[in-house]
């Protein structure tokens, strides 16, 4: 679900049931959600000119008051250079996909690569 679509259909059941958020505002009620991606945490890899749009103080603070927790994924912008920045936010994990793809053809190695700076 996202911020146009903010109610599953009455039907699905016994699903996993996610949220995709763009302010921490959007974070302040999560109770039903299995897990909540929060972007842009950095600037985006796979998508020109979408920037960061949290400051880390703003993300401290949001640590700090409960808003970010094992529930949230950080999406947007990560690699393996500030991945394991993510940890002081108390994210949950993180989701890759222009870091990994990046237009090439060793997105394997690039997954090894991410996968090394955060073990």
């Amino acid at each position: 679900l996202n911020s146009r679509n903010t109610r599953p259909s009455e039907n699905l059941q016994n699903l996993t049931l996610s949220k995709s958020c763009h302010s921490l505002v959007e974070l302040e009620d999560i109770s039903n959600f299995d897990y909540v991606f929060l972007s842009p945490i950095f600037d985006s890899i796979s998508k020109t000119g979408y920037k960061q749009a949290f400051s880390e103080e703003e993300l401290l603070q949001a640590k700090n008051n409960g808003l970010i927790n094992e529930k949230i994924i950080a999406l947007g912008g990560i690699d393996s250079v500030n991945i394991s920045q993510l940890k002081q936010y108390n994210f949950g994990g993180a989701a890759v996909l222009g870091s990994i793809w990046k237009g090439d053809e060793n997105a394997v190695q690039n997954y090894f690569n991410i996968k090394k700076d955060i073990t």
